[in-house]
């Protein structure tokens, strides 16, 4: 089999992964706020882990990939950061904007309808401090792309943040076939975002220093129901055993 027919494979598998991607944020985008809008304990307590390692300054230019609705960009907007914010469902960017001009946070948000890759593309003088994303890169067809699109797009020691489910925490799996709202065909990237994989991915496109923080232990039903356990999950994060079955990973990835 020649390369020409293997990239046309590759094609073909990518856009109908695509596809399905697009149409499950499409289908679920009326159901955003009832999904992911919640103020939780479990979410602030992940949002501030994700905020201190991303450690940005109020001068710093962000870029989020895969915004969607703007859960995280949201929580960004709020502490006067200046984002831009990216996705291939037009229709929850739309979402973003009506939510950030409600809450009198628009002022420092703009959108681009489209990936990573083709705003580099259309932009390429525009570089940013951070980029990051949550719970995207289980959701693209390859991680490698993405990550150099980042990388392209960073000034001299700007960072790349990630946070990620982690694929060896068994809680993942029972929550996607037990949710109605999860599709296995929608979630399945979780095995490519292994730490391993991952590593090799961020040293393959530049990124040579990196840094990895896996947390949660207790899954989010239990720490909502019972916040108190917030005081049990630091200890437990700590346990160095535990590292590796941890249920969110989060990764920065500077560059030198």
């Amino acid at each position: 089999m020649n390369e020409l027919t293997l990239d046309a494979q590759n094609y073909k598998r990518k856009e109908a992964w695509d596809q399905i991607q697009a149409r499950y944020y499409k289908e679920t985008k009326n159901q955003h706020k009832d999904l992911f809008e919640q103020d939780s304990a479990y979410f602030r307590s992940l949002f501030e882990f994700f905020y201190q390692k991303i450690n940005c300054c109020s001068s710093d230019r962000l870029f989020e990939v895969g915004a969607n609705a703007g859960r995280y960009t949201k929580e960004f907007l709020k502490r006067s950061h200046k984002v831009v914010a990216s996705d291939i469902c037009h229709e929850s960017l739309d979402i973003l904007c009506k939510d950030a001009e409600a809450l009198h946070i628009g002022r420092n948000l703009e959108i681009f309808k489209g990936d990573i890759a083709t705003y580099r593309d259309q932009h390429p003088e525009n570089l940013f401090d951070v980029i990051y994303c949550t719970h995207v890169m289980h959701h693209v067809y390859r991680v490698e792309p993405v990550i150099k699109a980042a990388s392209d797009m960073l000034r001299p020691g700007g960072r790349f943040c990630c946070l990620e489910p982690n694929p060896f925490n068994l809680m993942w799996y029972i929550h996607v076939f037990l949710n109605p709202n999860k599709q296995w065909l929608v979630e399945k990237g979780i095995l490519n975002c292994t730490y391993r994989k991952m590593m090799r991915a961020f040293k393959k496109c530049g990124l040579n220093r990196i840094e990895y923080h896996p947390i949660m232990f207790f899954p989010p039903q239990m720490i909502n129901v019972f916040p108190a356990l917030m005081h049990l999950e630091r200890r437990m994060n700590k346990i160095n055993f535990l590292k590796f079955f941890l249920s969110v990973n989060v990764f920065v990835a500077y560059k030198c």
